[in-house]
């Protein structure tokens, strides 16, 4: 969980990997738990597990986060407008069956210039702005 923690510090973007079952939605948890006060506008946690279409993933965070899309622009569009003034943390859970809108959410919503907001994601490594956390029995 420290080695977590530390990568947590030093990126924007981590990810929990490891078989299934091994305790990565756990690990996440706990981590939100602990550093949410490190982060002004909180920790959010959204299990993508039952969402089945990708374009369904941005609708699915802001509704997590307590919005509603009553707006006629895009949906990424208030999400990444909401996110803009926000330090948070963003726990993405069971989204690796949609790697591809997981992605882009993370692109669109974090753009370099941001401040200090992390997101924990939990599907395999995206790229080399990535920080990977391997989960074994242990964690």
């Amino acid at each position: 969980m420290s080695q977590a923690r530390t990568l947590l510090t030093r990126s924007r973007l981590l990810t929990l990997t490891g078989a299934g079952g091994i305790g990565k939605t756990r690990l996440a948890l706990r981590i939100a738990r602990d550093v949410r006060r490190s982060f002004p506008d909180g920790a959010w946690v959204v299990d993508l597990g039952p969402v089945e279409d990708e374009a369904l993933v941005a609708q699915t965070v802001l509704a997590a986060l307590g919005l509603d899309h009553t707006s006629a622009l895009p949906v990424m569009t208030v999400l990444v407008d909401h996110l803009a003034d926000k330090q948070l943390l963003l726990v993405l859970d069971n989204c690796e069956h949609l790697l591809n809108a997981s992605a882009v959410l993370v692109r669109s919503a974090r753009p370099e210039s941001a401040g200090d907001q992390s997101t924990v994601t939990r599907h395999r490594r995206r790229g080399p702005a990535d920080r990977a956390a391997a989960v074994d029995a242990e964690s």
